[in-house]
């Protein structure tokens, strides 16, 4: 999902998908026979073409539908621009390793941006294994419905991943078999993270993101006292909404990446 979005022309290479992001970046929202409409003024395409470019477009969550009415997601536009912004930093500074930092006001912000850089890597760069170091599993418990469905979407496909976990409650284990459902995802859990931070790696690009003290206590609070069959998921969610800083790093350095997936597998060859 990219945020290239070609201008109008006679060229018959560009999708249909281009020209219905095209149409709808300057006309919203609109039907399928209203893109239509628009669209075959300046190329030759049918109303089934027009349905299958919006039904993958849907997929992908790229647009968006409120009734009839399609229109461009924010979420799409967001998650786009920050993918960019890492990629003309990395070309900026080809000699050397990319490092960027972003500051959030709370939990919810951080773990939206994270998510966004994980679904581009896997839609830009198709299978690939995910590396991680968490505190807690947070998914599915807090996930929303467009998050989980992109969630199952990955389990069936060749995606593989690599989880370390610190916390081993009875809520981390829960999640642990969500995950491990599809066969293609590997948690370990009870294992102290060695640096300060959660950690995450996908191809060369290394996330990291500093909680604070007090929200990392009120984490494992919470977990260590949640019951499967009545979680109190509005105290959960109340930690997310919480005012904390919390301070991302995202490095794009192909040498520490390797080094930090071997770390992170050597923990589940010590663990068997």
């Amino acid at each position: 999902m990219g945020i290239y979005i070609p201008y109008p022309s006679s060229n018959h290479t560009t999708s249909v998908s281009d020209f219905v992001i095209t149409t709808l970046t300057s006309k919203w929202p609109l039907t399928a026979k209203k893109l239509h409409y628009h669209i075959k003024s300046y190329q030759n395409c049918s109303y089934q073409g027009v349905h299958k470019a919006l039904k993958q477009l849907l997929e992908f969550q790229v647009v968006e539908k409120v009734g009839r009415e399609y229109f461009i997601s924010k979420d799409w536009l967001r998650s786009t621009a920050n993918h960019l912004k890492l990629i003309e930093q990395q070309y900026n500074k080809p000699n050397k390793a990319v490092n960027n930092t972003f500051i959030f006001n709370s939990l919810e912000e951080a773990e939206r941006f994270k998510n966004d850089l994980h679904w581009n890597h896997l839609y830009h760069g198709g299978p690939q294994v995910l590396y991680a170091h968490v505190y807690h599993l947070r998914s599915p418990i807090i996930n929303t419905e467009s998050i989980l469905k992109k969630i199952e979407k990955d389990r069936a496909s060749n995606n593989e991943s690599f989880i370390i976990v610190h916390g081993q409650t009875k809520l981390d284990k829960h999640c642990k078999h969500f995950y491990e459902q599809s066969g293609k995802n590997n948690v370990v859990l009870g294992k102290i993270l060695e640096n300060d931070c959660e950690l995450r790696v996908m191809g060369d690009t290394i996330t990291q993101m500093y909680l604070p003290k007090e929200l990392i206590s009120q984490l494992d609070e919470f977990y260590d006292s949640a019951s499967i069959n009545n979680l109190e998921l509005y105290k959960l969610y109340g930690l997310f909404k919480e005012q904390h800083q919390i301070r991302i790093t995202v490095t794009i350095n192909k040498e520490m990446a390797n080094l930090l997936k071997k770390q992170i597998l050597q923990s589940f060859i010590s663990s068997n």
